[in-house]
């Protein structure tokens, strides 16, 4: 079978423990690689434009990976910020 093929047979299903493990995800990826920041944003809004289901659905779902990639990634840029005076130092110093 045709890895596309299969692709488009298997349509993937928003849900709520997939969202909660997009935001873990998301976080992480940023704090691995400050530079991810610029990803990020493309890659949220292909899925909620391309996604599968409700708009309304894959909308709210997204904001939720926001919110809890942006509540795991901060305290370290405010620790950044506090101690360097800049919370994007590692992307600035390169």
């Amino acid at each position: 079978m045709c890895p596309s093929t299969s692709a488009r047979t298997t349509r993937w299903r928003p849900s709520w423990p997939w969202t909660i493990a997009g935001g873990v995800l998301a976080a992480g990826a940023v704090l691995t690689r400050v530079t991810l920041l610029s990803l990020a944003g493309p890659a949220i809004v292909l899925v909620v434009l391309a996604g599968g289901g409700v708009l309304r659905v894959r909308a709210a779902q997204m904001c939720v990976v926001v919110a809890i990639a942006v509540g795991l990634a901060s305290p370290y840029f405010v620790n950044c910020w506090r101690v360097h005076g800049d919370a994007l130092l590692a992307v600035n110093y390169h």
